[in-house]
């Protein structure tokens, strides 16, 4: 049951993909003015499910036929010397057919769903493709044919199916983020609790329990993207409440390496341990953040 159920599965979405595909030269066609005389969902080897075409203004439908013959007599000839086989085709005299012959109707698409669900086929008049009508080839290049538009028309034809489908994966994109949306732990639902530190966060200064409340003044939504605003967004304070047992919001400053060299020996906008800690201490409250980097910089100057 499994496996029938993937088979229909994979049936209806290839299905869908046909018929998107196959609707783009369609349009493409009929805006053109190219006959597009089949539109069909799967392939109607011999015969078709169904099919419906609209005849002097009404539709007609049949159920479970044969396939009509096509609008030409072919007739075979084999060279006596080569044994090499050519064909010529004569058009039959439409009009001599009876009134529920569809082929007497020129005009109009016939819609249909085959039987062999391996794709589908828009026949373009003038076009060969999945039909392999030679026959229509053979003939005099009709108005309304494919072979007969500029070479602009018939390459936007050509390109309509690819089109479609990238409209189409641009539409099921679409549809998946506004169902679904993007996924992601909030930092509201952190700061309920709390976050847990690893070796890095903890060499930081953060414990356990901390609560992130904003990276360099900035609210983040999405708390997976805090470490890296942190660490690769060079991040210069961040804005902390303490874990409970502390009054006071903590305003911790980043931008420290933590070696042993002399100050002078530092690189610009680099400070070390021993610095940080002594600007922590001075500028420890949101408010004076401002201060905090104008001595960084006082600092930084100096160097």
């Amino acid at each position: 049951m499994t496996v029938l159920i993937k088979i229909i599965q994979v049936i209806l979405a290839l299905s869908i993909l046909v018929i998107v595909h196959e609707f783009g030269h369609f349009i493409a066609s009929r805006i053109f003015g190219v006959r597009v005389e089949k539109f069909y969902m799967f392939f109607d080897w011999k015969f078709s499910i169904f099919r419906c075409k609209k005849i002097n203004g009404k539709w007609r439908f049949k159920f479970f036929c044969k396939n009509e013959p096509e609008k030409y007599i072919t007739h075979e000839h084999i060279d006596p010397v080569t044994k090499k086989k050519s064909y010529t085709y004569e058009p039959i005299d439409l009009d001599s057919l009876p009134d529920d012959d569809w082929r007497k109707y020129d005009e109009g698409t016939e819609f249909g769903l085959g039987w062999v669900p391996l794709g589908g086929y828009c026949k373009i008049a003038g076009m060969v493709d999945e039909s392999m009508d030679a026959a229509q080839m053979a003939q005099e290049p009709k108005p309304w044919e494919f072979r007969t538009k500029p070479a602009w028309q018939r390459l936007i034809i050509m390109i309509g199916g690819v089109c479609m489908n990238v409209i189409l994966a641009f539409v099921i994109y679409i549809g998946l983020l506004s169902s679904y949306g993007e996924q992601y732990l909030p930092t509201a639902e952190v700061n309920k609790y709390g976050i847990t530190v690893d070796s890095l966060a903890f060499d930081f200064g953060l414990r356990d329990g901390d609560k992130v409340l904003t990276v360099n003044g900035d609210v983040i939504e999405n708390f997976s993207q805090i470490p890296m605003a942190i660490v690769l967004d060079e991040a210069q304070y961040i804005e902390v409440e303490l874990a409970p047992g502390e009054s006071r919001d903590f305003v911790f400053l980043l931008g420290y390496v933590e070696n042993e060299q002399e100050e002078k020996f530092e690189a610009k906008k680099v400070i070390n341990k021993k610095k940080a800690h002594e600007l922590i201490e001075r500028f420890n409250t949101t408010e004076k953040v401002d201060a905090a980097f104008a001595e960084l910089n006082a600092y930084w100057d100096r160097l």
